[in-house]
């Protein structure tokens, strides 16, 4: 699980680097600390108690999976408009955490209850 979670890391990184980006590139400037990345999220704090990988797992498809959401309906609401390129940027931020919720969701299972989908399209 070592190597999954380097993965996902390395990978969320990117992507938001590229975001940052082009917020910047916007005129924006983007807020990357940890106190503005904690008052701005919708996810409830992370389980500070011990965990198997099993239920790092869980936690973390579920999260991946609001990511995803959360993703999807930010390129519904810019997709269209006067911003192409951000649309873009953030539908290819959707394909990577899709593509990380698939590999967690891998490792489930298959007489797992948890090795169904959570993304709701």
């Amino acid at each position: 699980l070592h190597a999954l979670f380097g993965q996902i890391a390395t990978d969320l990184y990117k992507q938001s680097d590229v975001l940052a980006e082009r917020s910047a590139a916007l005129g924006g400037m983007p807020r990357c600390s940890p106190q503005s990345v904690v008052a701005a999220t919708k996810l409830k704090p992370y389980p500070s108690f011990g965990f198997d990988g099993a239920e790092h797992l869980d936690e973390l498809s579920t999260r991946m999976a609001i990511l995803s959401t959360e993703l999807r309906q930010s390129v519904l609401a810019i997709d269209g408009g006067a911003d192409p390129v951000s649309a873009d940027l953030l539908t290819d931020t959707c394909a990577s955490v899709d593509h990380l919720l698939w590999l967690i969701e891998s490792h489930f299972s298959v007489e797992d209850s948890r090795a169904f989908p959570k993304l709701q399209s």
